[in-house]
């Protein structure tokens, strides 16, 4: 059994004031780069040829689109809390990848948390207290940068243990 996860990899100018965010409030952030996720971690047995296959196929007809991200918000979680970095352009193309791709060889694997709750963000910290986010999101409040790119593609990311983590494919869109 495989561990993977479909994703978006921004690739902004100014991704320095992400990742000193990240490094700061977020465990991962050594492991994986800022990225927007489609399909949540899932264990499977399917190949890299039918998921690439399954991808393209549900794909096709998806256009590269413009995505802007600013302002910070705090998702309080019964197993994780979160801060993420909120979409404020492209949010529909997001929704509708993501709908797409939870399709087929893949539909299985949509948690039920996120059949009525998916809401695409880029991930800036994880913490174990809801107190702490208070303080961040008002400190967080003063950083006024907007985030721009291009998204012409989508990643499949193979999870290995210890937190290691290797791209299987890119997909372009």
């Amino acid at each position: 059994m495989i561990e993977r996860c479909i994703m978006v990899f921004p690739d902004f100018e100014n991704i320095d004031v992400i990742d000193k965010i990240r490094d700061k409030y977020d465990p991962l952030s050594k492991f994986v780069k800022p990225h927007i996720t489609l399909v949540f971690p899932f264990r499977s047995d399917i190949s890299s040829n039918e998921l690439n296959v399954h991808i393209k196929t549900v794909l096709s007809g998806c256009k590269p689109f413009d995505l802007t991200m600013r302002g910070f918000t705090a998702s309080v979680e019964p197993l994780s809390n979160y801060l993420f970095l909120n979409v404020v352009r492209g949010l529909q193309n997001l929704y509708q990848l993501s709908g797409r791709l939870y399709t087929g060889i893949l539909e299985k694997y949509k948690a039920d948390i996120y059949k009525e709750t998916y809401c695409p963000h880029l991930t800036v910290g994880n913490l174990d207290k809801k107190e702490d986010y208070e303080a961040i999101l008002s400190d967080l409040k003063n950083e006024k940068a907007t985030f721009t790119t291009f998204v012409s593609c989508v990643s499949v990311e193979i999870i290995g243990g210890g937190k290691s983590s290797e791209i299987e494919m890119t997909i372009p869109l």
